[in-house]
């Protein structure tokens, strides 16, 4: 009796390890596994182009934006999207079953530098995720001043208008937190965004850039929120100080531009390899790159790659779409495999 309980724990031990191992691949799909194993628990090795969107800060208030008497209206058209259309693209998103996932799940910096094996649910592809000029301008009123931590420790914006407004449905970053909570599996392995401030105005709506006199005060207020948004797997990347042309400035330029940023920005956000060239103007300038690895970026951000990426003295190059008002319109059928953008431009807002 005691031998045929013996054999019976046994062979019971055995089964539920073999019952554990899907639960483990599930949560996990970024350890090495053998394909035919993924491919029984619904995952497949996705092989096809990875897509890459970016916006810019969102347009908070449009009527301000495109009011027949605001200068830059021109500007705001062209280069933003507003908090409706940035909902409804992530709609577009979800609708045609794409997922969001870590730039570090597809790709590799190290070693072999170039594209990993990404193994996803069934039926589903792949999209990265990045926002430019997070600095937040508070002279415009069209965009929220800052981002915030409510009572609840919750990602909100706040703008500074007569009453105050604390808001979860006009900036980007809640909108995108909103989202997933609605829809936790467009979200893959916990994935969410790429930020990419300029340095010169602070980040996210706080002023330490190093001229400001309350710098201390600023970075006091802020380090709770960038806690907050590497706790959620949101990554950080340089835009440069300055939004300069790396194309088109200097060696001796780009060393004082990029010193700045590492003086002023990186004492905050923490070290990074992604770098984000402004307007996705890139350079193969041989010196240039040294610049910016010697400031440990390995990972650029372009704009208009003929394919998704490109490898250049061990350097990551990343091809991306832009999402702003005038791709809505002007791109419309390049976009239209993935979205349409009809179906995204806010026509009540913007005429």
């Amino acid at each position: 009796m005691k031998k045929f309980i013996l054999i019976f724990s046994l062979m019971f031990l055995i089964l539920m390890a073999g019952f554990s191992t899907p639960t483990v691949l599930f949560a996990s799909p970024r350890q090495n596994v053998d394909e035919e194993i993924i491919q029984k628990f619904d995952f497949y090795k996705y092989t096809g182009n990875i897509e890459h969107f970016f916006t810019h800060q969102i347009i908070n208030r449009p009527e301000i934006a495109f009011n027949s008497q605001n200068k830059y209206k021109f500007n705001f058209y062209r280069d933003c999207v507003t908090h409706t259309e940035f909902l409804r693209f992530l709609e577009e998103m979800y609708k045609n079953n794409y997922i969001l996932v870590d730039v570090y799940d597809c790709y590799t910096t190290s070693g072999e530098v170039g594209k990993k094996d990404l193994y996803l649910p069934i039926n589903k592809k792949p999209f990265i995720l990045s926002f430019d000029d997070m600095s937040f301008d508070t002279r415009n009123k069209v965009m929220s001043d800052k981002l915030i931590l409510d009572d609840s420790n919750n990602i909100a914006s706040y703008t500074s208008t007569n009453p105050v407004k604390v808001e979860y449905d006009k900036e980007a970053i809640p909108i995108l937190e909103n989202f997933i909570k609605l829809h936790p599996d467009f979200s893959f392995n916990g994935a969410r965004g790429i930020i990419c401030p300029t340095g010169y105005n602070g980040i996210l709506g706080y002023r330490i850039n190093s001229e400001n006199p309350n710098r201390q005060r600023d970075l006091k207020l802020l380090m709770p929120l960038i806690e907050k948004l590497k706790s959620l797997n949101y990554r950080f990347a340089s835009h440069t100080f300055n939004h300069v042309m790396v194309s088109d400035i200097s060696v001796e330029d780009l060393k004082l531009d990029t010193s700045k940023y590492t003086n002023d920005i990186l004492s905050a956000i923490g070290k990074t390899e992604i770098y984000s060239f402004p307007c996705g103007k890139y350079t193969l300038n041989v010196n240039k790159l040294k610049v910016l690895n010697n400031a440990g970026y390995k990972m650029f951000l372009c704009v208009g790659l003929n394919h998704d990426h490109f490898v250049y003295e061990n350097n990551l190059f990343l091809s991306r779409k832009v999402l702003d008002g005038l791709s809505l319109k002007r791109y419309h059928d390049i976009y239209l495999p993935i979205i349409d953008t009809y179906k995204i431009y806010d026509y009540a807002k913007r005429c």
